[in-house]
């Protein structure tokens, strides 16, 4: 227990031998410290004085406050002293300041006693708006927003919590405002022209081949399609709203890239919309919007993706009507010239191969290599290569235009079209290997 009075100095005429004598002649010794905490389960929280985090300690047997003096600044003291009556009957002459809290148990600024070693940084005593020990405010955060959150440390990291990443935090698209009250939809729909017909069908039952039926009717100012199907369970009348053109991107939004939308298939998407909106051609447009979905097309796997059917080709029979190029690269170790790249070239009719060293394959760099080739070996009426950006580039298309060579392309991710270029790839690269 700790308790103190106010006076405005210590008093040199009750002092004796450093022993305190009371008016009654009782003496009590002044000692410098305050003992330390023994005890165990003590309501200590967390708190700051200013930015600097403290212990706090709520003390039951205490009538004020008790600071660590370290933790007080100068401009925080008053100049007056009081004296601190400790629980086993001893004094200690203490500075008051104006401490400024900021914790669970108490926020606020009060007179508190110094002590250079108490026991916790702060001791809240029985004072006015002091949170019983058990009950401390369960809303309390801290008011200064420089100060971290209190800290939960952990006595050992294993070697697998040191290599776990932090986690990310879940992609949540914000919330989309209102889109488009009544009345604008009312106008939407009397002005585009897309639902022209639908307009004129209103009031008419249209009966489709298998068993179901749909009827466009206006409720409440908004044109509606009620849609029934009694061949399946559930057959009750769905009745949806028809969108206008502007607000089908929005629709086709929600229904495929929200969060419960989880960019499901193109079928999917449909039975989603139609369960409440409906539009002329909403199937087509809906398989177009999943299938040009950047987040879809980056995350599919890729043996869901289809390969482009192969085509036809003709047989050539005569020398360099048509070659087949492509390059093999980048070669590591490089040339001691600093080659990393092959230029290849061979002749469809005589499966005549060349090949070119190059250092980089700009296209600049790749037509001037061609060049070099015809000017020996003559100029072929046709050019097939892959769609690399140096064979597609502007550069290329200008350079077959002057010498008046077709260019053609494989189709896409089947290098087998130009399979002979790849065979002879493979031949001089299983050469290379051999040798270097």
């Amino acid at each position: 227990m700790i308790s103190f009075a106010k006076v405005d100095r210590p008093t040199d005429d009750v002092l004796v031998n450093d022993r305190l004598e009371l008016k009654c002649g009782y003496t009590i010794p002044i000692v410098s410290a305050v003992s330390k905490l023994v005890e165990t389960n003590m309501p200590v929280a967390v708190g700051f004085i200013g930015d600097v985090k403290v212990q706090v300690l709520r003390d039951t047997g205490c009538n004020g406050v008790v600071v660590k003096r370290a933790l007080v600044s100068p401009d925080m003291l008053t100049g007056e002293f009081v004296p601190c009556v400790l629980a086993d009957q001893t004094i200690r002459y203490v500075p008051v300041a104006s401490v400024p809290i900021d914790s669970s148990y108490y926020v606020g600024t009060v007179s508190a006693a110094c002590v250079d070693n108490p026991t916790c940084d702060v001791l809240i005593g029985n004072i006015p708006g002091a949170c019983l020990p058990w009950q401390p405010d369960p809303k309390w955060e801290p008011q200064n927003s420089k100060c971290d959150p209190p800290e939960i440390v952990g006595a050992v990291q294993t070697r697998s919590q040191a290599k776990e990443k932090p986690f990310k935090p879940l992609k949540v698209k914000e919330p989309m405002p209102d889109i488009v009250d009544a009345d604008e939809l009312k106008k939407q729909q009397q002005s585009d022209p897309s639902l022209s017909k639908v307009r004129e069908k209103i009031g008419q039952i249209v009966k489709h081949k298998s068993g179901s039926s749909a009827t466009f009717v206006m409720r409440n100012g908004i044109l509606c399609r009620e849609f029934s199907n009694p061949g399946k369970p559930g057959d009750a009348t769905i009745r949806q709203v028809v969108v206008p053109t502007k607000l089908r991107q929005s629709v086709m939004s929600i229904a495929h890239e929200s969060l419960l939308g989880g960019h499901l298939g193109t079928q999917k998407t449909v039975d989603r919309i139609l369960s409440n909106f409906f539009w002329p051609a909403l199937q087509a447009d809906v398989r177009r919007f999943c299938r040009s979905c950047d987040l879809c097309q980056r995350t599919t796997p890729k043996g869901k993706v289809s390969r482009v059917p192969l085509g036809s080709s003709p047989i050539i029979d005569v020398p360099f009507q048509r070659v087949a190029a492509d390059i093999v690269g980048p070669i590591f170790p490089s040339s001691e010239r600093g080659h990393r790249y092959i230029l290849v070239l061979v002749d469809y009719a005589t499966r005549y191969p060349e090949a070119a060293p190059m250092k980089s394959i700009e296209s600049e760099k790749v037509a001037e290599e061609l060049l070099n080739i015809f000017s020996r070996v003559g100029f072929p009426h046709e050019i097939l290569t892959d769609q690399g950006p140096q064979f597609i580039s502007n550069v290329m298309k200008e350079v077959g235009r002057l010498l008046s060579i077709d260019q053609l392309t494989t189709t896409p991710y089947n290098p087998r079209c130009n399979g002979l270029v790849e065979r002879f790839n493979a031949t001089l690269k299983s050469m290379l290997r051999k040798n270097v």
